[in-house]
């Protein structure tokens, strides 16, 4: 369960990652509370904006409810080493032509 200052925390920040020369990421989270419980986080969405020679390309959203506040930290900070995520936008972008 996250703290009110972890909450805080994830949902003020934007990690920049460089993934190649080319491609940078925004990551930051959203939080969403259950309704009949607004203190009760009810999901976790890790929001990335794609960047692919400094142009916007997409905004994609993975949610990340069962991961400890360490982990969303990690994820956010290094998603290069998510390999998931990697395959999920080098899917989109080799979709493209840029």
């Amino acid at each position: 369960m996250l703290s009110k200052e972890q909450i805080d925390y994830l949902t003020s920040m934007k990690f920049i990652n460089s993934i190649d020369e080319k491609v940078k990421v925004i990551a930051e989270y959203e939080i969403k509370f259950l309704p009949a419980a607004p203190t009760v986080v009810g999901r976790i969405i890790l929001i990335l904006a794609v960047f692919y020679s400094e142009e916007k390309v997409t905004t994609m959203s993975f949610d990340l409810q069962n991961y400890n506040y360490e982990e969303l930290l990690d994820v956010a900070k290094n998603i290069k080493r998510n390999e998931f995520i990697m395959h999920e936008m080098d899917t989109y972008l080799a979709g493209d032509e840029f």
